[in-house]
This record gives structure tokens, C-alpha cells and sequence, in this order.
């Protein structure tokens, strides 16, 4: 298996110089975006072929160990899903924020605000008897950046989006300039061995805690939902722990085991008050403030990157938990494990589909198992 890996990737490099001389560098496009993106497409290509030729194999058991979590059907509404489908291309969206110099809010965010005061003055009703959409009373929509936490505040009406971004990975050494901050936070957040002494370089928390405050001083009244995908959503779970706030969270790691130590004391509840609208008709009928969706065959989402041969590992990604605090919901429950089914642009895809099956997976024994194996292996 690694030599057929390792021929494709000598391959996929001659691809490279394949590309240059059959004329595309004549176009406007730079060398390295000709010569990464035939790379990428001929590696990616060739992996789902081994991934093939592997199903008849059975090398998924030796990547991925079948989760054994138990899984119900769960009825989500169109509205409901359209809701999620919003929050996971938002969530999308942040990984396009580019870096800028100061690394606080932008500077348009004080006039994105004047702009909501006055905007709250307006009928909610317009003349011809016709009532706005969710999406279209009011909306702003702000990047920010403080240190290498990207994200965007969005604010529909009287409710505030912030979406944290998630892991912006590494290839070849290649990525941008959070992908080594970010590999350090997956690696210390999604280990097992999650000492008092590690948590300290989670500095992402801090941050994400400071910009949700600032959103709080500038939006008193709003509902606040948090979002993201991947560390992202582990992020936003974490925030939304701390101040009992909405978090809809997208291919969120095992996030169960960073809560329980930064805060444990801390318990949510939901607000038993009458919904008020898509999003608190939701929560009320979930019966808690934090759910998390994603492909059920999401390797990193259910916990089943830990088979013989630990290909996140091998990726660099230490990814060993797989508990999560709240709801854990998932959708589409048919074929192989898939690393790249963990991607926001795979969940935001299949969330588009006008047919689509969501379950409810137990999680209610997961505690007593996660993490487990690896201890006994330390105190041995």
C-alpha cells in the first residue's frame, strides 16, 4: 500500500512538468497554481482510485475502525436544514478571510454597527403586507483576524452569526499563514493527553472568547449563534459553553474532552421559553444548545481515524477524540469512511440535496471509552 501511494506520488510530480510544457503557462496563470493545482487533481484522483481497489480489499479496516455508536432517525424540517446549510457555507466562507496588518475587527465594523442601530428603526412589515424572509430584513457581514483566529460576524436582523475558521491544512509544506498555529492547536485539542501544561498554548480560545465579547458589547440584544467546521466548530463549542450560547458546529472533533477539563463546572441548559422562531424551534426540539452535523461517514466527526495504520496521524493530525458535548446529529448514512467527507465543501454539497436523512447518533456511553486505550498504554 505505501509503494502504490509513494509511485503516485512520484507521479503526480512528473505531472507537474507535464502540465508546463503542454502550453497552459501561456495563459495569466502563475507557474506554482498551474503545476500545485495538476499535482493536487492527479494525487487526489489516484487516492479515490486506491480508495476503490481498496473497498474490494477491505483496506478501510486497516485506516478506520467502524464506529459502534448506535444511530435513530431524526426529523429535520426543510427550514431547518436550509438553516444548516446557511451556517455550513458561512462557516465555508471563512476560510477564504485574508490576514490583514492590525489583527482586531475591521475598521468598517463601528459603521456596520451605526448601520444595525438604524436599521432596527425600520417596520418590520412593508407596505404591501408582505413580510421580510429571515435573510432579508438586515444583514451585515464582517471578517476579522486577531492573531491567527480568522473568522466572520454576520448578523441577520436581531441575531449575530460568529463563525470561527476551522484547520487550514499543510501540503507539502505548502499552506497559509495559520496552517502551523492551527496544526498546533488540533494536536494539542484532540489528544488524549490533554495536561494542564498543554492547554496553556490553546491561545485560539482566548481569542475566540474575546471576540465574542466584543460582539456581545456591540450587539446587546441579538441572539448569538456560534458556528465553524472542524477546529472551528470545536472552537465555537467551547465559546457557546462558556456564555449558554446557540452553537451549531460542522465536522466538530471529539470536543468532550477539552470542555470537560477548561470548564468543569460548568453546565448548560436550555431556556425552556416559548420558540420564537426557526432557530429557538429548533433548539427546543433538540433539548440542548450545542448540536453538531456532519456526513455520517465523517472519519474525523465520528471518531474513526484510530485503525492500524493512523492515516491522520501519518497526515501530521493527531486526532484521537471522539466524545462530543451536546447533540450529535448526522446525515447521510451510506458508503465507505472518507477523510474527504470531513471537508466543508463535501457537508455543504450534500446539505444542497433536496432528499436527505439525518439521525441522532448515541453518544451516551462514549465517555467511558474515549481515550481509554491509549491510558492504559501510558501507565503500562
Amino acid at each position: 500500500m505505501r509503494t502504490a501511494v509513494l509511485m503516485l506520488f512520484i507521479k503526480a510530480i512528473l505531472c507537474i512538468f507535464t502540465a508546463q510544457s503542454s502550453g497552459q503557462a501561456g495563459n495569466n496563470v502563475s507557474f506554482f497554481d498551474i503545476n500545485f493545482k495538476s499535482f493536487l487533481n492527479y494525487f487526489l484522483s489516484g487516492l479515490k482510485n486506491l480508495a476503490r481497489i481498496g473497498r474490494i480489499f477491505k483496506w478501510d479496516e486497516v485506516f478506520y475502525k467502524e464506529p459502534q455508536n448506535e444511530m435513530t432517525s431524526f426529523a429535520i424540517s426543510d427550514t431547518e436544514k436550509m438553516l444548516f446549510y446557511k451556517l455550513a457555507l458561512l462557516s465555508q466562507q471563512t476560510y477564504s478571510v485574508e490576514d490583514y496588518y492590525d489583527g482586531k475587527l475591521k475598521k468598517d465594523y463601528e459603521m456596520a454597527v451605526q448601520k444595525y442601530k438604524r436599521a432596527n428603526d425600520m417596520e418590520q412589515t412593508p407596505k404591501n403586507g408582505r413580510k421580510f424572509s429571515i435573510f432579508e430584513v438586515f444583514y451585515t457581514k464582517t471578517e476579522f483576524v486577531k492573531n491567527y483566529l480568522k473568522g466572520i460576524i454576520f448578523t441577520v436582523d436581531r441575531t449575530t452569526v460568529i463563525a470561527y475558521k476551522g484547520t487550514s491544512p499543510s501540503l507539502l509544506g505548502y499552506g497559509n499563514s495559520s496552517s502551523s498555529s492551527d496544526k498546533v492547536f488540533d494536536n494539542i485539542a484532540f489528544d488524549c493527553n490533554l495536561s494542564p501544561e498543554r492547554v496553556k498554548n490553546l491561545f485560539y480560545l482566548e481569542d475566540a472568547r474575546q471576540i465574542y465579547l466584543d460582539v456581545k458589547r456591540r450587539f446587546p440584544n441579538n441572539r448569538i449563534v456560534l458556528t465553524g467546521h472542524s477546529m472551528g466548530a470545536a472552537i465555537a463549542s467551547s465559546v457557546g459553553y462558556i456564555y449558554n450560547e446557540y452553537v451549531i458546529g460542522f465536522g466538530t472533533p471529539g470536543d468532550h474532552q477539552i470542555i470537560k477539563r477548561l470548564h468543569p463546572s460548568k453546565q448548560k441548559t436550555h431556556d425552556k421559553k416559548k420558540p420564537s422562531g426557526v432557530i429557538d424551534s429548533l433548539f427546543a426540539k433538540i433539548g440542548h444548545k450545542t448540536v453538531h452535523v456532519s456526513d455520517c461517514r465523517d472519519v474525523i466527526y465520528r471518531g474513526a481515524c484510530n485503525g492500524q495504520v493512523d492515516i491522520c496521524k501519518i497526515s501530521g493530525y493527531d486526532i484521537k477524540t471522539k466524545c462530543h458535548t451536546g447533540v450529535t446529529l448526522c446525515f447521510d448514512n451510506e458508503g465507505s469512511l472518507s477523510l474527504l467527507k470531513h471537508t466543508i465543501y463535501s457537508i455543504v454539497e450534500k446539505l444542497k440535496q433536496e432528499k436527505l436523512s439525518f439521525y441522532k447518533v448515541d453518544e451516551s456511553g462514549c465517555g467511558k471509552t474515549e481515550c481509554k486505550d491509549k491510558l492504559k498504554g501510558i501507565f503500562k
